[in-house]
């Protein structure tokens, strides 16, 4: 399914519908050119799941952890990461599973490890103020 979301407020109700259907142990791959609003959607996800901190991208930290009312929300971002070593000290599998959590990987296309399915996430520019996003939901 292909959507256009042509505000924040388009992103944020997307976000805010795609929360309500999420159950422990999803995680979100998001894929996207830098810029496409990765953060942004994960920023509005969170908020709707009911995390207070503020939320940052895990650029330089790789993973941020947040709770929210229901779920821990684990949130990783493998663009700086290039090798395998790298990514399985991240230890990705022990975050997915881990009970009441829901984990967002931005740059997930990196991934060279097996992982279940995820729901999956592709933002991409339509003009300065729109996004198309994809989204893939495992059956």
């Amino acid at each position: 399914m292909t959507q256009l979301l042509k505000s924040l407020d388009d992103t944020k109700a997307f976000a805010t519908d795609l929360a309500k259907t999420l159950t422990s142990g999803d995680w979100i791959s998001l894929v996207g050119e830098l810029g496409s609003g990765k953060t942004t959607f994960v920023h509005y996800l969170c908020e709707a799941l009911g995390v207070s901190d503020e939320v940052h991208s895990p650029t330089f930290t790789l993973v941020n952890c947040y709770q929210g009312r229901q779920f821990r929300v684990i949130h990783m971002d493998l663009y700086r990461l290039d090798h395998e070593v790298d990514m399985a000290n991240l230890d990705i599998d022990g975050y997915l599973n881990q009970d009441q959590t829901i984990v967002l990987i931005e740059w997930a296309d990196k991934l060279t490890l097996e992982l279940p399915e995820p729901i999956s996430i592709q933002l991409s520019y339509v003009d300065e103020t729109t996004r198309a996003v994809q989204i893939k939901v495992p059956e």
